[in-house]
């Protein structure tokens, strides 16, 4: 079974190049709770969100593999 978003994931990734600096950050603030790295580029900035909105929709790491590769 797959789960369905709520938000439509595909549409958000692509509108990311389109963004501004600004709302970029805006978009990292919201997904991970605290402001973005100041000298971060902006293509790791879209790629970081993206894998942000990708996780939040469709779930993370599972616990079992967080306590492997923690290990590692």
């Amino acid at each position: 079974m797959s789960r369905r978003p709520k938000i439509d994931v595909e549409a958000e990734i692509a509108a990311l190049p389109e963004l501004d600096l600004d709302t970029l950050q805006a978009k990292w603030r919201e997904l991970y709770g605290v402001p973005s790295p100041k000298k971060i580029r902006r293509d790791f900035l879209r790629r970081a969100i993206a894998h942000g909105l990708q996780e939040r929709a469709y779930g993370g790491l599972g616990a079992s593999l967080r306590r492997r590769l923690a290990r590692l």
